[in-house]
């Protein structure tokens, strides 16, 4: 299944993206730390797309996906004011 087929499968409750950014390995985080990720992310009805080497990491919760890469998607949907609009319930912290 390729992304955008994974986001489009989780219209019901959504997705949150979730990044480290690119200068953060992994690999040299704690256990503790990713034993509090997880406790927090198994409690959003929402799935959660990380980005991360699954190769690195401990045992992933069943809703987490982890990717390498997220690519760019394209919008399916310019509004009236100009807008470009990926998902129509799309929101950004």
């Amino acid at each position: 299944m390729d992304l955008q087929d994974y986001l489009d499968s989780q219209s019901r409750n959504g997705v949150i993206y979730f990044s480290l950014g690119s200068q953060i390995d992994t690999s040299t985080i704690p256990n503790q730390v990713f034993a509090a990720l997880y406790r927090a992310f198994e409690q959003v009805p929402q799935q959660i797309l990380w980005t991360c080497a699954k190769e690195r990491m401990p045992p992933l919760p069943g809703n987490v996906k982890c990717i390498g890469r997220v690519p760019r998607l394209r919008p399916r949907k310019v509004l009236d004011n100009g807008v470009d609009v990926d998902r129509k319930s799309f929101q950004v912290f």
